[in-house]
């Protein structure tokens, strides 16, 4: 117990030497990125919850399918924008393949799905 103030300094130092070695290493463009990486890891938390509750353990095989055509949809475009650097986005690449048209549709069609993706967060809390 004589040694018992000596220990808690010793604590007490280790502490603020761990805060100081931790302070001002994160900028607010960090920050910001880990807080929306939370939001929208908790959205999918629950919202796989809430599929799974009302559909199921077969669920997870949907899952598995919509990844893995993420997985080749997201191949292909490495692909082509590693065969063709031209400036742009997928529409860059519909308008070559597929022609203006197709590229306007896609375009539209990705604008369109944003704001819904939106509301389906809104309301799963």
């Amino acid at each position: 117990m004589k040694h018992h103030h000596l220990v808690k300094q010793a604590v007490k130092h280790r502490q603020q030497k761990q805060i100081e070695k931790g302070k001002g290493n994160l900028h607010w463009w960090q920050l910001s990125l880990i807080g929306v990486g939370s939001i929208i890891g908790a959205v999918f938390f629950l919202g796989t919850g809430l599929s799974i509750k009302t559909a199921g353990p077969s669920i997870f095989i949907g899952y598995l399918i919509a990844g893995l055509t993420i997985f080749f949809v997201f191949n292909a475009l490495a692909e082509m924008t590693i065969n063709d650097t031209a400036p742009g986005s997928f529409r860059t690449y519909a308008t070559k393949a597929f022609g203006h048209a197709a590229s306007f549709t896609s375009d539209w069609m990705y604008w369109l799905c944003c704001p819904r993706k939106g509301s389906v967060s809104a309301t799963l809390d």
